[in-house]
Parts: structure tokens; C-alpha cells; sequence
């Protein structure tokens, strides 16, 4: 008579613990989903993630171009430098700048004569690349343009041979 006596306590026991917390449990799943459904709650965080996002995206950009309208400023600097060789290339040269532009050789003349100067612009300059294309004097039509882009992976890394951009050295003349 104990042994039926405590497997009933026992199994009233199992009993009293286990369907309230089913009980409860789907309680708390209806009034979960109920929410969800009543509310609109997942409209409401799609909403929500999606203008995180959009504002994310949104100050990344500003970053960015602020980024790059500090490092493009640094480079500008250079500008009189680079008319100061464009000058000095004319004048040697005893041609004026249409001549210039109109002459496949006197253009890569004009480019050997830039790019050590960029070479060293790009070193001294946490800038990862450089563009230097002579377009001519008519921008509007499509052609090809002569110039040349250095790239520098690593600019905060400065060999003294220039290996890191001359390595990655990319002639965009045709």
C-alpha cells in the first residue's frame, strides 16, 4: 500500500508543476503572438531597421566625403607645383599646350615629366592613389585620354625604393 500511495504523490506532484508551466507558457505565446499580430510589430521593426540602416548609410557617406575632401585638399596643394612642370616642360620645349595635347610623343614626354612628381606626392601624402589623365582641350567627346594612376595599398608604409606603389603601377595610356 506505500508503494501506490507514493507513486500517486509523485505523479501529482509531476502534475502540479508541469501543467501549470504549460499553461503558462502558452499563455505568454499567445499574448506574444497576439501582440505581434494586433500591433503589427514586425511592420513596426522592418520599419525601425530599415531607417537604422538608411541612417548608417547615410552618415558613412559623410564620413567619406569628408574623408576624401581632407585628403583631396592636401593633394590640390600641389597644383602649382604641377603647372610650375607643366611650365618649365613648354618652355624647354619651345610648344604651346595644344601642341602638346595634339602629339601622342610630346604627351608622354609631358607624363615622364609628372610622374616623379607624383610618385613623391603620393609618398609624402596619406592619399592611396593617384590619377593623372591629360584630357585635352574638348572634354565632351568620347575618346581616349593619356595618362597614368598610381596606387599605394599601404600609405602609412613608405619604402625608400617606392616598391609598395611601383609594384602596383597601372598605365592607363592608349
Amino acid at each position: 500500500m506505500k508503494g501506490k500511495h507514493q507513486r500517486r504523490k509523485k505523479a501529482t506532484i509531476f502534475r502540479i508543476f508541469l501543467v501549470p508551466l504549460i499553461v503558462i507558457m502558452l499563455v505568454q505565446s499567445s499574448i506574444t503572438i497576439g501582440t505581434l499580430v494586433v500591433r503589427k510589430t514586425t511592420e513596426m521593426l522592418e520599419e525601425y531597421s530599415s531607417g537604422m540602416m538608411n541612417r548608417l548609410v547615410e552618415n558613412r557617406k559623410v564620413i567619406l566625403q569628408n574623408d576624401m575632401n581632407q585628403r583631396w585638399a592636401s593633394v590640390r596643394d600641389q597644383e602649382v607645383l604641377m603647372d610650375e612642370i607643366l611650365k618649365q616642360f613648354l618652355n624647354s620645349e619651345k610648344v604651346g599646350l595644344e601642341e602638346v595635347l595634339s602629339s601622342h610623343e610630346m604627351k608622354d614626354k609631358l607624363l615622364e615629366e609628372l610622374f616623379p612628381e607624383c610618385l613623391n606626392l603620393l609618398q609624402n601624402n596619406s592619399t592611396t592613389g593617384i590619377f593623372f589623365v591629360l584630357t585635352g582641350m574638348d572634354m565632351q567627346t568620347e575618346t581616349d585620354f593619356d595618362g597614368f594612376f598610381i596606387r599605394d595599398s599601404d600609405p602609412n608604409t613608405n619604402p625608400a625604393n617606392y616598391t609598395d606603389q611601383i609594384r602596383r603601377l597601372l598605365c592607363i595610356k592608349k
